[in-house]
């Protein structure tokens, strides 16, 4: 009798710990289910961001307006670097204020494209070569801009000293990263202006023409189909 009490409280605890473990593995697969859903929707999440940025940026690059800006921003660097050239570096003249100011602004419009780019894309924007290439000229235009901003504000002070040192030690240096930041943007904006345009005229020449029940096509029922996607 002895042997029988003393066994009951064993065999209940036994069934209490397999209790106890099957609830343990239970609420640890159902958060693993959790997790793996919370993943899956970030995914997703994360894949129509990435789809309405690019119709966003597809469609705004696809403008007449959005070519005349490249133009006109690759005209405008193209300038700036011949009047450095030229003007600053050869008839040793100081770095104008307008200079500093408009060379700002083109570089403020870069960085501005690349983050909205970023923003719209998510992630994926890394996954693209022409994307971390357009992060990198962003990032060495600005610093350009920083190092004309000392330029100019060294150059309109009184330590005129430190500009003669500055221009013995490192000027080529500054001058090579300036030089290969701006022809690096202007290749940036042709490339981009090239393809918007490319794909525009492939968008007019592919169209679908839908017929109607009768059998002949119906014009107003058209609709321009681009060949190919851009890496944007």
């Amino acid at each position: 009798m002895n042997i029988t009490l003393s066994q009951a409280p064993a065999e209940g605890t036994v069934s209490a710990l397999t209790l106890t473990l099957k609830g343990t593995a239970a609420a640890t697969t159902v958060r693993v289910q959790q997790q793996g859903q919370q993943k899956a929707k970030s995914a997703v999440l994360l894949s129509i961001q990435s789809d309405i940025g690019k119709g966003i940026i597809y469609n705004i690059r696809l403008s007449r307006w959005y070519l005349a800006y490249c133009f006109l921003m690759a005209i405008a660097t193209l300038c700036l670097v011949v009047f450095m050239i030229v003007d600053v570096h050869f008839r040793k003249n100081p770095v104008p204020v307008w200079v500093c100011a408009v060379d700002g602004l083109i570089t403020f419009a870069v960085c501005f494209e690349t983050i909205a780019d970023m923003i719209l894309l998510g992630m994926p924007f890394w996954s693209s070569g022409w994307h971390v290439f357009d992060f990198a000229v962003s990032l060495v235009c600005f610093v350009s801009w920083l190092l004309l901003l000392l330029e100019v504000d060294l150059c309109c002070g009184e330590q005129v000293g430190v500009v003669e040192s500055l221009d013995e030690f490192v000027t080529v240096i500054l001058l090579t990263i300036r030089y290969v930041a701006q022809f690096v943007r202007i290749v940036r904006y042709i490339r981009t202006g090239a393809e918007a345009q490319d794909s525009l005229s492939t968008a007019e020449k592919h169209i679908i023409r839908f017929d109607t029940p009768g059998g002949r096509e119906d014009p107003g029922l058209s609709s321009a189909v681009p060949g190919g996607e851009l890496d944007f």
